[in-house]
C-alpha cells in the first residue's frame, strides 16, 4: 500500500514538473527572443541602404550647388551638365527638372527644355510651370513652319486660364499664340484684358495703343495712353506715345507742354526735341522751332527730314538763304523725295530766282505727276 502511494506521489511530482517547464516556457521564452541580438547580416544591409540613400542626396545636393553657380556665371552647357547627373541620381526632381531646362533655355537648346518641361508638367502642372513650357513651344513655332508646338502651347494657356481666368502672364501668352497663328483679333483681345488687370504691364499697354492707332479708334486710344500716364509717368516710352498721340490730334499747345515736361527728364531724347519742335511751329513760334530744330539736325545730321523740318522753320521768320541751305541739304540726302524739291522751288521764288525755282519744279513734278502744286507754280511761271 505505502508502495502505491510513493508512486502516484512520485508521479505526481513528476506531472508538476512537466506543468512547470511548459509554464516556464510560456511566460519566459519570448522575452528571452526579444532580448536576442539582431541578425547582424539584416542590420548590415540596412545600414548600407541608408548609407547609399544619404550619399546619393549628398551628391545630388553637390551637383545641384554647383549647377547653380555655374548658371550665375553664364556657363550654361556646365550648368546642364551637373544637373543631367543629379537628375540621375535618385528619382525624378521637379526643382532639378526645372532648373536643368532653365540652363538649356541660356543655351538656345529649345527642343531640349521641351522635352525637360513636359517631363516637368507631368510631375507638377503648376501655373509656373505651364507658362515656361507653354513660352518655349511659342518660341519653338516661330522658328519652324511646324504648327504642332504652336498648338500645344495653345492648350497649355488655355489650361492656365481655365483654372485661373485671371492670369496676367497666360493671357499675354495665349496672345503671342494667337499671333503666331494669324488670329490678330483674339490676340488683341487678350492683351487688352491682360492690360486691363495689371496696367503696370507697361509693354502690353503700348501693344494695345498701337492697335487702337491703328484702327483709328481715337478715344479708346487716348484712354489707354491716359491709364499708361497714370501708371508710368516718367517712362520715356509711355511719354513719346503721348506725344505721338497729341501731335495725331493737333493738339499743340498740350504737346508743347508734354514736350517740355519729357525734355525735363530726357533732355537728350532726339524724338522729344523733333516734337517740340514741330508743336513750336505749328503755334507759330518759329524762333523756339528753329533752336529745337537746329538742336536736331546737329545730333542727326544724315536724316533729311530734320532738315526739311528747320526749312520750314526759318521760312516762317521769313530767312529765305538759311531755308535753302537747310532744304538743299534734305535734297542732297534723299533726292528721290518730292516734297522736298517742291519746297526748294517755293524758297528761290522766295528769293526772286525763277531760274532755280523753275528747276526744282520741274523735277518735284518729275517725281511725282500729282503734285499739283508744283504744277500750278510752274505753270505761274513760264
Amino acid at each position: 500500500m505505502s508502495g502505491f502511494v510513493f508512486e502516484i506521489g512520485l508521479g505526481f511530482l513528476v506531472l508538476m514538473f512537466l506543468i512547470g517547464i511548459v509554464i516556464r516556457s510560456v511566460l519566459f521564452l519570448p522575452r528571452r527572443s526579444a532580448e536576442q541580438p539582431e541578425n547582424p547580416v539584416r542590420k548590415t544591409l540596412q545600414q548600407k541602404q541608408t548609407e547609399t540613400s544619404d550619399e546619393h542626396e549628398k551628391k545630388k545636393r553637390s551637383l545641384t550647388r554647383k549647377a547653380r553657380q555655374a548658371v550665375k556665371k553664364g556657363i550654361f552647357q556646365a550648368a546642364e551638365d551637373f544637373l543631367f547627373q543629379a537628375s540621375g541620381v535618385g528619382d525624378d526632381d521637379p526643382r532639378l527638372l526645372r532648373d536643368l531646362a532653365t540652363a538649356m533655355l541660356g543655351q538656345g537648346k529649345l527642343d531640349k527644355a521641351r522635352v525637360t518641361l513636359e517631363k516637368l508638367t507631368r510631375l507638377e502642372p503648376t501655373e509656373e510651370n505651364m507658362l515656361l513650357l507653354g513660352q518655349v513651344l511659342c518660341e519653338l513655332s516661330s522658328t519652324s513652319s511646324n504648327k504642332e508646338h504652336v498648338h500645344n502651347s495653345l492648350f497649355c494657356y488655355q489650361s492656365i486660364l481655365k483654372k485661373n481666368p485671371g492670369s496676367v502672364q497666360g493671357l499675354i501668352g495665349i496672345a503671342k499664340a494667337y499671333e503666331v497663328l494669324g488670329r490678330y483679333d483674339d490676340a488683341f483681345l487678350s492683351y487688352h484684358q491682360a492690360f486691363e488687370l495689371d496696367p503696370n504691364q507697361i509693354e502690353i499697354g503700348l501693344r494695345v495703343a498701337q492697335e487702337y492707332e491703328r484702327k483709328h479708334m481715337m478715344t479708346e486710344l487716348e484712354q489707354t495712353i491716359d491709364t499708361l500716364s497714370t501708371y508710368h509717368p516718367q517712362d520715356e516710352a509711355v511719354g513719346l506715345r503721348r506725344v505721338k498721340f497729341l501731335f495725331l490730334k493737333k493738339d499743340h499747345l498740350a504737346l508743347v507742354g508734354e514736350t517740355a515736361r519729357m525734355l525735363a527728364l530726357y533732355p537728350d531724347s532726339p524724338e522729344f526735341i523733333r516734337y517740340a519742335g514741330l508743336g513750336a511751329y505749328h503755334l507759330n513760334r518759329f524762333q523756339e522751332a528753329v533752336e529745337y530744330l537746329t538742336t536736331l539736325s546737329q545730333a542727326d545730321p544724315g536724316k533729311a527730314v530734320n532738315h526739311y523740318n528747320l526749312a520750314l522753320a526759318y521760312i516762317g521768320l521769313q530767312q529765305y538763304d538759311e531755308a535753302a541751305s537747310s532744304v538743299q541739304k534734305a535734297v542732297d540726302l534723299a533726292s528721290d523725295v518730292s516734297k522736298f524739291h517742291f519746297l526748294l522751288g517755293k524758297v528761290y521764288l522766295w528769293k526772286g530766282d525763277t531760274e532755280q525755282a523753275a528747276k526744282a519744279l520741274s523735277r518735284a513734278v518729275a517725281l511725282d505727276p500729282d503734285n499739283f502744286e508744283a504744277l500750278s507754280e510752274l505753270k505761274r511761271i513760264s
